[in-house]
């Protein structure tokens, strides 16, 4: 644990750390620690990392790097960890943002939103605040709900519905 202290934000992410022995340090010093990695290219949460974006309307964006199966409440949670929420768009500007940051960083997608249609269909909302979704603007051609498809990903030239339970990688939107 004590080695762990005196090495550098990235030196800790590459190694993948695991947050919970870091709850055991001193408030101060994990606070330092945290700090010092947030202001890194990739972010380590437990044993998930994260591309993260510039400063955009207030905003940065952690796309997660592994692939993994989907799951909104899981997914949700670990954006609340890092002080947000799964993305939601507010405007055409933001969603092709999104979409284009995700599209550019390595590997393959799909990559998750906050968005769902699992209350009612074609009717979405936000997971994160249960509100009907400001901004969504799908491919041609979708929402299709082939195969009763109830969660949303983004790509660059839209959104499309898929299957909650696909594996893919996440997008968290969190407020700077």
């Amino acid at each position: 644990m004590g080695a762990a202290l005196g090495r550098t934000a990235k030196q800790m992410v590459s190694t993948r750390v695991p947050v919970q022995p870091l709850t055991r340090l001193l408030e101060y010093e994990c606070i330092q620690h945290i700090e010092s990695a947030l202001h890194s290219p990739v972010v380590g949460q437990g044993y998930v990392t994260y591309d993260i974006s510039e400063v955009y309307r207030g905003r940065q964006y952690f796309i997660s790097k592994e692939h993994e199966y989907f799951n909104l409440a899981t997914m949700n949670d670990r954006c609340k960890k890092l002080g947000g929420y799964l993305v939601q768009f507010d405007d055409a500007a933001e969603q092709r943002k999104v979409g284009s940051l995700a599209v550019a960083v390595p590997g393959k997608g799909p990559f998750f939103t906050g968005l769902t249609d699992n209350v009612r269909e074609g009717w979405f909302y936000t997971y994160n605040d249960k509100k009907h979704a400001r901004y969504h603007k799908f491919r041609w051609f979708q929402p299709d709900n082939w195969w009763n498809e109830d969660c949303v990903v983004v790509w660059d030239n839209g959104l499309n519905d898929i299957d909650c339970g696909k594996r893919g990688r996440y997008v968290c939107e969190v407020p700077v």
